[in-house]
């Protein structure tokens, strides 16, 4: 059968923007509501077709390729200005830039002082992961021999799932930006991002604070199409044939966001945990 390969899945130069996440089952479009423990998905908010994650102090993390041109980002429900004047775009040590921005919006006083929190250490192969984004939904599952197919709607919905760190790719370039990245792979059950899941977070459970923390942002992934239409595929568990999503290693940027979202003091984060009273059912990172 004749398929066409689709890249990086960028929203200039050419490509087919990647900006939500479905899981490998024959439901993928699940997981349309907060997850138990919530991990990370009250923090997302929409920038630009795209996603955003709030940080704290009216600050958000997203995309870089989702450009600066979107002067709203809506979040909890409601639409905020941007302060056009606040963007920072994520640099690595030979000043090229990193495909993640920061942006505070005008007021930032109208939302809370605190929100995601940075992950404070290294990610590790198979560290279990969180994957949320406003992306498109399956429209339609084929299989066919070894593959699996996951065709993609034009309707896009918040959604999440759940995944493993597969592997790490450092200087992962595209559409102008070099960036160090985690992998994750499409496999039975696991998350996948489409179209329309970039600037989503990738949260994974950090057991010394008892909290979940923002890993990842979602940059890029793979899709083919062919006469059924643009899809991500499963082929029987082989990780190599199977379509892929490629993360912002933020643990690689950590001082850069601190330095402009200063995180807060330890006695409030223990506040806050008390004050939601979350209940973790299994450690998913020690």
């Amino acid at each position: 059968m004749k398929f066409t390969f689709i890249w990086f899945l960028f929203l200039f130069g050419g490509f087919i923007p990647l900006k939500a996440v479905f899981v490998g089952t024959n439901d993928p479009n699940s997981n349309t509501s907060a997850p138990v423990d919530d991990q990370g998905w009250s923090y997302m908010g929409v920038y630009n077709t795209g996603g955003a994650v709030y940080l704290g102090n009216g600050w958000f993390i997203t995309a870089g390729h989702l450009g600066t041109g979107a002067g709203t980002v809506n979040y909890d429900g409601s639409s905020y200005a941007i302060d056009g004047s606040s963007w920072v775009t994520l640099q690595n040590p030979d000043t090229s830039n990193v495909d993640s921005r920061l942006f505070q919006i005008t007021t930032p006083g109208d939302l809370a002082t605190t929100g995601a929190q940075i992950v404070d250490s290294a990610l590790s192969l198979g560290d279990d992961l969180t994957m949320i984004g406003y992306g498109r939904d399956v429209s339609s599952v084929s299989t066919t021999g070894p593959w699996t197919k996951y065709y993609e709607s034009t309707t896009s919905n918040k959604k999440w799932g759940e995944n493993t760190v597969d592997s790490f790719v450092s200087d992962y370039s595209g559409a102008g930006y070099t960036s160090d990245t985690f992998q994750t792979v499409l496999t039975t059950g696991t998350a996948q991002a489409l179209d329309k899941d970039s600037g989503g977070g990738v949260f994974v459970y950090d057991a010394a604070t008892d909290s979940y923390q923002l890993a990842g942002i979602m940059i890029a992934a793979t899709r083919y199409s062919d006469e059924g239409g643009i899809y991500a595929s499963k082929w029987n568990g082989v990780a190599a044939n199977s379509s892929w999503t490629r993360s912002v290693d933020l643990y690689q940027y950590r001082d850069q966001i601190v330095s402009v979202i200063p995180e807060p003091a330890p006695w409030i984060l223990a506040g806050g945990a008390l004050g939601l009273l979350f209940l973790v059912t299994r450690i998913r990172r020690s």
